[in-house]
């Protein structure tokens, strides 16, 4: 089979159908993998897996296009002309609903939606992380702070992203809930958050104590509004 490294975490294998899949450690197409004890066959192994993989069929921009949820996003990929650099290559895409810019404050909203080109392409920057991340394989939240550093992935922002599960089940990426989790594409995957990830210097500081990050570590990493 034809096999390409896309990062040191993910690389892609095309099936005996020719499609194609994104695969790392611990997942096939954010397929868990559920055991690799099923036994070695000539030439390769059987490892089982904890849903059926069905091929993708359209690629980041067709889904989004799609989607009336998430037409203002689009809207702004393409002003800055993000939407032709994601493209080509293999890309996890926080995608905000049109209820997340809706329900930011005026200033902010006003900024990301007619504002500066420049600081819009930062903001959705952090919201694009060139490699598979799946909801499938985002770890259970520890009891310390330091356990979110498990599982960091680096945005094009250049801030990191940590992808941590609740005890019942919902994934958040630095505290935003991930509304809808790994809609695959030919070209990566999408999840849906109903809030915008804004860079620390855009937020307003929160008034709640976060019980997981007493020590506001997420801050340094991008933690967002």
């Amino acid at each position: 089979n034809e096999k390409s490294t896309i990062t040191r975490r993910t690389s892609m294998q095309n099936s005996l159908a020719g499609k194609k899949h994104h695969i790392n450690h611990n997942t096939v197409s954010c397929a868990r993998l559920q055991s690799r004890s099923c036994g070695k066959v000539c030439s390769g192994s059987v490892v089982e897996v904890d849903r059926l993989l069905i091929p993708p069929g359209s690629s980041i921009l067709q889904i989004l296009e799609s989607s009336s949820e998430h037409s203002k996003f689009l809207e702004l990929l393409e002003k800055t002309k993000l939407s032709e650099e994601i493209v080509d290559g293999h890309f996890t895409v926080f995608a905000p609903t049109n209820q997340a810019f809706d329900q930011l404050e005026g200033n902010l909203k006003s900024r990301l939606l007619g504002g500066n080109l420049d600081e819009i392409r930062k903001v959705l920057q952090q919201h694009i992380i060139p490699d598979i991340v799946c909801c499938s394989s985002a770890p259970y939240s520890g009891m310390f702070p330091l356990t979110h550093f498990t599982r960091g992935h680096r945005s094009l922002s250049g801030h990191t992203i940590m992808m941590t599960r609740g005890y019942e089940g919902h994934v958040q990426a630095n505290g935003t809930p991930i509304d809808r989790c790994d809609t695959i594409a030919v070209n990566g995957l999408l999840h849906s958050v109903n809030k915008v990830m804004l860079p620390r210097y855009m937020q307003q500081p929160s008034r709640r104590p976060n019980l997981w990050d007493p020590f506001n570590i997420g801050s340094f990493s991008g933690k967002y509004f």
